[in-house]
């Protein structure tokens, strides 16, 4: 990540869980020093209500930080969207589906190898 381009890059698999919470928090980059996320669940098999806990309690502090929520963009699976629509956090953050993500229909980002 250069002082330029404060975006940064987290990548999420498998089944996420209360027991992967902690994995999850540690990845989340300090939002002072991110002006945007980009958090790719592609890969995700399981996503569980603890994870958009954790979500949504970074979504604040981004915000407190100055930072746009909206500028957290999560790259999801149908079955991962229709988690966030159903709780209806899919109006508080960027949700782009995986399909969209490799048509390139999200904005240009800048992997930064997490």
């Amino acid at each position: 990540m250069t002082a330029d381009d404060r975006t940064e890059r987290i990548t999420l698999s498998g089944n996420l869980d209360v027991y992967s919470k902690k994995h999850v928090e540690s990845l989340l980059p300090d939002p002072e020093r991110c002006e945007r996320l980009i958090i790719d669940c592609s890969q995700v098999a399981i996503f569980e209500s603890a994870i958009l806990t954790v979500l949504m309690r970074y979504r604040r502090r981004f915000e407190e930080a100055g930072r746009d929520p909206f500028d957290i963009v999560v790259i999801v699976t149908p079955s991962v969207r229709r988690i966030f629509d159903i709780t209806g956090l899919s109006r508080a953050l960027t949700l782009i589906t995986a399909s969209e993500h490799a048509d390139g229909a999200h904005p240009n980002t800048k992997d930064a190898g997490v």
